[in-house]
């Protein structure tokens, strides 16, 4: 039988009392994955809804009143965490492109002075070895310079550029054969003249007559004309064979083979 009205107000009352102002609960009373354990809840978060079939007044929950208290908490401290991430990120970025661009920087400036201090152009006056050396080449003053380059970048006496007319000198050279590996670097210079500028064509023709293939025949028709030009000193060949003589002396004249 259902209780009386002023009976359920004992039991509301009673209910109340139960729950003084002030008192509070723990999140047992909800969900765990709706509030954090140790949170409180307060009286204002109840509210009294009678449920039907019973007679009996419930105390609920109104969770939207009170969101539980992890959940204020966390979504600050989550924005900062990855606000702080995103500038460490930015800092570490920027920190190594400062540093790549420093590595770069520092490697140019080396091979700058490495090139600088392999690569020095002879100059006038005839104050070095060198310039002496191609002072005395005869018949030298008759024809367009090369360009001397005194430098040990190739580990060889000497090395010349068959299509930019430059020659390169190495500075150990010994002083008794400096003549020689100059007349023989400059005849590569003569050679390609002979032909236009065209080094395949001379080397094709300097093999075709001297033998060899590659840079064989072109290497011997120099050591031939720098002996034409007094070269007491030879690397490929004495040139004893009196048809390359013929062919070195061709060459010199700038005639073709």
């Amino acid at each position: 039988m259902a209780a009386s009205r002023g009976v359920r107000r004992v039991a509301v009352l009673a209910a109340l009392v139960l729950l003084p102002v002030g008192a509070t609960t723990t999140a047992a009373a909800a969900p765990t994955h709706e509030r954090a354990a140790g949170t409180t809840i307060r009286l204002a978060d109840f509210s009294l809804s009678p449920h039907a079939f019973t007679t009996r007044l419930v105390l609920t929950v109104d969770d939207a009143a009170a969101p539980p208290t992890h959940v204020r908490r966390a979504v600050p401290l989550y924005a900062a965490v990855v606000a702080a991430r995103r500038s460490a990120r930015v800092e570490a970025a920027k920190a190594k492109a400062t540093h790549e661009a420093a590595v770069k920087a520092k490697a140019k400036a080396k091979a700058a002075r490495a090139k600088a201090s392999a690569a020095r152009p002879s100059g006038g006056g005839g104050s070095s070895s060198l310039q002496q050396a191609i002072s005395r080449i005869p018949g030298y003053a008759a024809h367009r310079p090369a360009n001397w380059i005194s430098t040990g970048r190739y580990g060889h006496y000497g090395a010349t550029d068959l299509a930019s007319n430059n020659v390169y000198i190495n500075p150990g050279v010994p002083s008794s054969v400096l003549d020689a590996v100059v007349r023989h670097e400059w005849s590569h210079i003569l050679s390609v003249r002979a032909y236009g500028g065209s080094y395949p064509a001379m080397m094709s023709a300097t093999n075709r007559v001297f033998g060899g293939s590659g840079m064989t025949g072109a290497e011997r028709a120099a050591d031939c004309m720098a002996i034409q030009l007094g070269a007491s000193w030879t690397h490929y060949t004495s040139c004893s064979n009196s048809h390359w003589r013929a062919a070195a002396t061709r060459l010199l004249s700038g005639r073709r083979l």
